[in-house]
């Protein structure tokens, strides 16, 4: 019964949507008979904000955003985790996440910090794995992975230096 009266509030604010359309198919094609179809209406979701951030060591820290796009109601907890796969080396490039991030009622979004490791050495730039798990109050995970990209800000170093060009036979 819900799923038809969504189906009908679906038809009246966006008429043709939900209609399936012969007349497109085009060259000979037939469509088939649609035996069943599912719509879900997501109004609970939590996202990263994309699927890529970037951070330089220099600054300390990486803020990741996650974001509610579709509404704000209600508290929303999520589990935010570095994983393995990334380039970077936990506690000599970053410190590893893994815990809850909680909305509160009426948030939008949140941003949680990853503690980054200045070096003192070049080691060029460097990936985390950042995943979202565990969404509670029946809460769908949207964008659910990302990539945070570590910078280098020091200088590759010369190991050795040649002072006279001409070439040796040996």
């Amino acid at each position: 019964m819900r799923h038809q009266a969504l189906a009908e509030a679906a038809r009246r604010e966006h008429p043709g949507l939900l209609q399936r359309r012969q007349e497109i198919a085009t060259g000979g094609a037939q469509l088939s008979a649609l035996s069943n179809a599912t719509v879900v209406i997501a109004d609970n979701v939590v996202s990263f904000s994309g699927s890529t951030y970037t951070a330089n060591e220099a600054g300390g820290t990486a803020l990741i955003r996650l974001v509610r796009p579709a509404s704000s109601r209600g508290t929303l907890s999520v589990d935010v985790a570095t994983v393995s796969g990334g380039t970077a080396v936990p506690v000599l490039d970053y410190q590893s996440v893994t815990g809850p991030v909680v909305f509160a009622d009426g948030e939008t979004t949140k941003d949680f910090p990853i503690t980054l490791v200045d070096d003192q050495v070049y080691r060029g730039t460097r990936t985390v794995l950042l995943q979202l798990r565990n969404a509670a109050q029946g809460a769908l995970i949207g964008i659910g992975s990302a990539v945070l990209t570590i910078t280098d800000n020091d200088q590759p170093t010369t190991l050795f230096s040649f002072t006279n060009t001409t070439a040796v036979t040996i």
